[in-house]
């Protein structure tokens, strides 16, 4: 809610076991979705990207997490994420 009400769009790719759950394209959100089967994409930790700060956890078994702020390591995940949603 916080991010709605700044005015934030984000973009997100997820996977699920109970398939897409999400819209593809929520203005009232202010969130594009796109889904990927986990049989394709077997992926179960959480990146966030946001400015130059890169936010990784995993929340099965031990719950961990880094926050990593960098501008070319920033820069380069958003290419890896821009690639796989131009792909999608």
């Amino acid at each position: 809610p916080r991010r709605v009400r700044r005015g934030i769009n984000s973009r997100l790719i997820y996977t699920g076991t109970k398939g897409e759950i999400l819209k593809q394209n929520d203005p009232d959100m202010l969130r594009e979705a796109k889904f990927v089967p986990p049989e394709k994409f077997p992926f179960t930790c959480d990146v966030s990207i946001y400015g130059n700060t890169i936010a990784i956890y995993a929340l099965r078994k031990k719950p961990m997490g880094v926050i990593i702020e960098s501008d070319e390591i920033s820069a380069s995940f958003r290419a890896i994420f821009n690639l796989l949603w131009s792909i999608l």
